[in-house]
């Protein structure tokens, strides 16, 4: 095995981690279990990676002013230190409830579920005259029927009478 795949497998392996730590943290999801969740957690404890020390709020269109006092400038080589104010806008990650996404609009919804409504009563009035027109048409079929079955009847006599004047 070379480096390159145990590189790739260790960062699979991380990878999978993450996604179970990320499912187990939120509410209303059912606890994912992983045979190899305590050796990796062991081997991970508290990096950053996973559980990163500070996160911001990215909910707001425009950055607030001590997220951009958080930013370090190169001009002065100067280190940017926090007080209190700024402290208090570091916050831990929030958990957004995503709206579904409906690729129709209501309109489109409404058409279509005319049009379904629309074709299940077509449907429905066709098997009614269907299943109306079945007892009309059952002596119709049965009759049919008979004439064919005597048809077949007399032909199969005929071959027989030919079959014995033949033995004869």
């Amino acid at each position: 095995m070379s480096g390159e795949q145990c590189l790739r497998k260790w960062n699979k392996l991380v990878q999978k981690y993450n996604e179970v730590e990320d499912n187990n943290k939120r509410t209303g999801r059912a606890n994912k279990d992983w045979k190899y969740m305590d050796s990796i957690a062991e081997c991970m404890g508290d990096s950053p990676n996973v559980n990163p020390a500070y996160t911001f709020d990215t909910l707001s269109s425009s950055p607030s002013p001590s997220a951009c006092s958080l930013e370090t400038t190169n001009d002065d080589n100067e280190d940017v230190t926090s007080d209190d104010d700024q402290n208090k806008d570091v916050k831990k990650p929030v958990t957004r409830k995503q709206k579904r996404k409906s690729n129709l609009s209501a309109s489109e919804m409404l058409s279509f579920l005319k049009d379904y409504s629309e074709k299940r009563e077509k449907a429905e009035e066709k098997k009614v005259e269907l299943l109306r027109e079945m007892p009309e048409e059952k002596p119709q079929f049965f009759s049919q029927f008979l004439e064919v079955m005597k048809k077949k009847q007399l032909t199969m006599r005929e071959l027989l009478l030919m079959f014995v004047r033949a033995l004869c």
